[in-house]
């Protein structure tokens, strides 16, 4: 007979993949909750380190995703050919984007810096349409406007920004933009995952 037991390690891993999807199901109220915090530790705390807050944040992701690699939980990624100047370009926006929305966070309310967030969707929308001339089906516009108007509704009583909060928000959008393009792009490109 054999020792080797490998349909309890297969279940075992199984079960931790179904674990991470129930906990990744819950982004919604994990990012608002993320975002309840930093607020907090930036307005409260009087933590003045908003780059070092980014690179925290980098680092325990890439910590994160070290770990499930290292576990097997992670699919292998695929190798890349993108152009280096276009990953140090990713890398340069990716890098001004989150620096912005934590200055954001910091002198708005969640509020607003969730309603500056929902204002990059349609955005990308049509920023993509003159581009890359994509056309959306009509239904998904419905379901964006919807989306928009539930968020606004939603935050409307959680509105306190500054003048340089704004301005900093309206600066954080651009870039916002140009990440999400980028990266949907590179996805779709080298056939990456939402892991890669």
């Amino acid at each position: 007979m054999e020792t080797n037991n490998p349909p309890k390690l297969a279940a075992h891993k199984c079960s931790i993949r179904q674990s991470l999807g129930l906990l990744f199901a819950k982004d919604v109220r994990k990012q608002r909750t993320l975002l309840m915090l930093s607020g907090q530790v930036l307005k409260n705390v009087g933590f003045q380190f908003l780059v070092f807050l980014s690179v925290i944040h980098y680092a325990v992701s890439w910590a994160l995703l070290a770990i499930l690699n290292f576990f097997s939980i992670l699919p292998a990624s695929s190798s890349s050919q993108l152009a280096l100047l276009s990953v140090f370009t990713f890398g340069f926006v990716n890098s001004v984007s989150t620096g912005l929305a934590n200055v954001s966070l910091k002198y708005n309310s969640v509020g607003f810096y969730q309603m500056a967030k929902i204002a990059i969707m349609p955005l990308i929308v049509l920023v993509e349409f003159i581009w890359y001339k994509k056309r959306i089906a009509f239904s998904k516009v419905i379901a964006l406007t919807i989306v928009s108007n539930g968020v606004a509704v939603a935050t409307v009583t959680d509105l306190q920004f500054s003048l340089f909060g704004a301005c900093v928000a309206l600066a954080w959008i651009p870039p916002s933009v140009v990440n999400k393009i980028l990266w949907s792009n590179f996805q779709q490109r080298e056939n990456w995952t939402a892991w890669a």
